[in-house]
Order: C-alpha cells, then structure tokens, then sequence
C-alpha cells in the first residue's frame, strides 16, 4: 500500500500501467511511511555521510580541457535538464510504455521499492551537487525510472552480434505475439521499428555517452528493473554484465580476454567497461599498494631515447591493452619494452576523460588507465617518437589520425590528472629497469616491471 501526497492511499504495487497517462501518474506518487515527507528524506540525506563513496559524479574542475559531453541522450539526474539532445523525455517515454504493455514491467514495485533505497541511490552521487538535494523525490525515482529501461533497451539494441536493425526488430516482434490485442501488437511493432532504427543510427554515440561519468545510474537500479521485468529477462538474458560486454565490442581499448575476478558488485556501466579492459591480476595488486608514501625519481624516456640507448620496442600482441611491460633479461643483454597496439579513434578522448576521472576519484578500482596515459604521454613526446612506435607496429600504419594527433591526445589527458602519493607493486622492478637503460645496456640483474598503476 502506498500514499499519494493528499494521504489518500493507493493499492499500486501489484498494478501493471499500460497507458501513458497512467504510468505519469505512478511516477509522481510518493512511496514512504506516513512519518516521511520529501523533507525528512532530504534532511536525513544531508546529515547521513555514512553510506559509501560517491562514485557518480560531475567532470571535475581539475580536467579543464574536456572537448565534449553528451551528444545525443543525457542519462541521470546531473543532466534531467537537458533537451536539446536527440534521445529525450518523449524516446524514453515511448520505451516505458513498450516495457510495460510488451514486456509487463511492475513500475508500481519498482518504484515502490527504489522509494525504500532512495537514500542510498542518491548517496552514490557527489554530495556537492545543489540541485540532486532539491530533486524531489517523484522526480528522482522517475529518472531512475525513464532512464534505466532506456539503458536496458539500447543495450539489448546495440549489442554485437551485428544483426541488422530489421533483424533486431523482427525479434521484439516474436515476443508481442501473445498479448491477443490486436490494437496494442500495432502499437508496439509501430514503436519498436521507429526506436531501433534511430538508435541504430546512432550506434556509437550512444555507446560513448553511456559511457560518460556524469551520466551513470547505479547499477542496481539496471538490476532491479530486470528482476521485475521477467518477460524482458527472458529476452535478453539475465546478465546485464554480459548484456553491456556485447554492446561495448564496438569501442577501443578493446576487451581484455583474460579478464580479473569481478568486483563484488559493479557500480555502473563505466564500471564494467572498466573492469573488462584492465590487466588480469589487477585487483589482486591493489592490495599491495604502498600507500601514504611518495617514491621520487621514477619517470620513463621517450621512445626515441629508449631505441637509442639499446632498448627495443615491441608491439604487445595478448593480454590487456593497457598493460606495458618492461623486461630486463641478463641472458640476453637487452631490454625490451612491450606496448598495446594503440588504435584511437575519435570518439576515445571522452571515453579515457570518465575512465581517469573515475579512477582519480573512487580509488577502490585502481588507476591502469591512469597509469596507461601517463606512460604513453612520457613515451610520446614528438613526431619521432610516434613515427618508431609506428615503425614497430605499435601505432598503425593505416589509422585515420595523424602522429600529431596521437601525441596531444595522451599529452592533453596527462596534464589533467592530479598526483597522488601512491606507489603500487611492483615499484622496484621498474625502476632497477628504468635504471639500468639509463646506465648501461649491459644488465647483470633480470628485472621486470608492469605499467599497470600510476607512476
């Protein structure tokens, strides 16, 4: 039993709302106790610092060269404003009702039990933020609402097994089949053609901004609108990790096949791309970081200046495509650096801006994308450089942006990030390394060292 904000009571838990007018109606209605009001929530959420680190928030004043934000659909509160990109309040109600009346989503449970966690979703987002206070609380679970089947759905549109929109669509269709009326199938096949097909014209912008930090949703809301939505769970599966895998094919750095051992629970989207791109034993290192202690003198050469002190570069060709590795063998006498094929694209630069961002600010996940950059940044430094990592397979020959390109690309994301006092394992084997290039290339000790933490 929940209450409207008149106190009168409503009997909407078990309801399925198939009308659009309906389902506005349920988002305003107020699921709390007779005690609450939104200005309880709102003061108890003020006062109540307890409940876990922000790990959604706004692009942060340090990064101040950000080039772009969300081009095409705005996610989460920070953005509810917006409507001026092309995947607005009219898309995501369009996709509300095709959950509802194709897919048989609970809206009134779900709202009803968001209502209960409000406190902790709205904990997940930066406290510093005045209008996410203000937010009422109808308006906060709508967009929770609106905008997690929004994901749900272009993810289950965009994931790659590079079926044609006409075959995507052809695959919703088979799934209305049985609802008997005739009037609503034509509805939903009208809906459903028309939503597939702009998504799929803006396959990869959309990938890219749910990828944005600012425009995260905590990853429970996907999960429970999935666990109240079995008719759609049965058609995309009950994996949302390996639903938004699929649909992240399409972006670089490409995945890495031998994956960690996952997080307990992922925080958002960005999480699991995160996760999925980062060296196979990271996690397992974040332990031994050092921590409260800063290791001075540690900095890489250039590429150039590594090739002319006998060091050979070579071109990493498995595991993570973020983790450089430094080898120091005595057998052989040399020391060989090994890199992840760099292969940008245009689209990257606010992909790494979130990634970075994240790292910086939730520390529990490690910095190897930070780590990634600043390597790649002091291996870069001019045309030269870009021209032997190109020489040794490392930048292709046939990529569509120039050295030029490249070089600023890292050296911009590097001049944006703040140092921390942290040195994770393996610090001594990368600086003997290091150490040893610079002396000599005659080596009387086999060391190894991974980028994989910032340095």
């Amino acid at each position: 039993m929940s209450r409207r904000r008149d106190g009168s009571s409503s009997s909407t838990d078990d309801e399925i709302v198939t009308s659009e007018e309906g389902i506005r109606t349920l988002s305003r209605l107020m699921m709390m106790d007779d005690a609450d009001t939104e200005e309880d929530i709102s003061e108890a959420f003020m006062s109540d610092k307890s409940l876990g680190h922000k790990t959604i928030f706004m692009f942060p004043a340090i990064m101040e060269i950000r080039q772009q934000r969300a081009k095409v659909v705005a996610i989460g509160p920070y953005n509810h404003k917006e409507e001026m990109l092309y995947f607005g309040l009219d898309y995501k109600w369009q996709i509300l009702k095709l959950m509802t009346q194709g897919f048989q989503l609970d809206t009134g449970k779900f709202l009803g039990n968001m209502a209960k966690k409000e406190l902790e979703l709205r904990n997940c987002y930066e406290e510093e933020v005045e209008d996410l206070y203000q937010m009422a609380t109808k308006d906060f679970l709508q967009i929770m609402l609106l905008d997690g089947c929004f994901i749900l759905f272009a993810l289950k549109c965009l994931d790659g097994k590079n079926q044609s929109s006409f075959d995507t669509v052809e695959l919703f269709l088979s799934k209305f089949q049985g609802l008997g009326n005739a009037i609503v199938i034509y509805q939903l096949i009208t809906n459903v053609k028309n939503l597939v097909s702009q998504l799929e014209m803006h396959r990869e912008s959309v990938i890219c901004d749910l990828l944005l930090m600012e425009n995260q949703i905590p990853f429970s809301v996907l999960q429970e609108l999935l666990c109240l939505c079995p008719d759609f769970r049965d058609f995309v599966g009950s994996s949302i990790k390996d639903l938004a895998l699929s649909s992240f094919k399409c972006v670089r750095p490409k995945m890495n096949k031998e994956l960690s051992e996952q997080p307990e629970e992922f925080l958002h989207l960005l999480d699991v791309f995160h996760w999925s791109r980062v060296p196979e034993d990271k996690y397992k290192l974040i332990d031994n970081q050092i921590n409260n202690q800063t290791m001075p003198g540690v900095s890489m050469l250039r590429a150039t200046e590594f090739h002319h002190s006998g060091v050979r570069l070579k071109r990493k060709k498995s595991g993570s495509y973020l983790d450089v590795v430094i080898k120091n063998s005595s057998s052989k006498k040399d020391c060989v650096i090994k890199v992840p094929a760099i292969d940008i694209k245009n689209y990257q630069f606010s992909i790494f801006e979130s990634l970075v961002t994240f790292e910086e600010r939730y520390e529990k996940r490690g910095v190897c994308f930070t780590a990634f950059v600043e390597c790649m940044a002091s291996l870069l430094g001019s045309e030269n450089d870009a021209k032997l990592l190109q020489k040794c397979g490392i930048i292709p020959k046939d990529t569509d942006t120039s050295d030029d390109y490249v070089i600023k690309f890292f050296h911009q994301l590097s001049h944006c990030i703040k140092p921390v006092a942290l040195m994770p394992h393996p610090y001594e084997g990368y600086k003997s390394a290091v150490d040893r290039v610079r002396e000599t290339v005659e080596k009387s000790k086999a060391t190894e060292a991974r980028c994989w933490f910032r340095f």
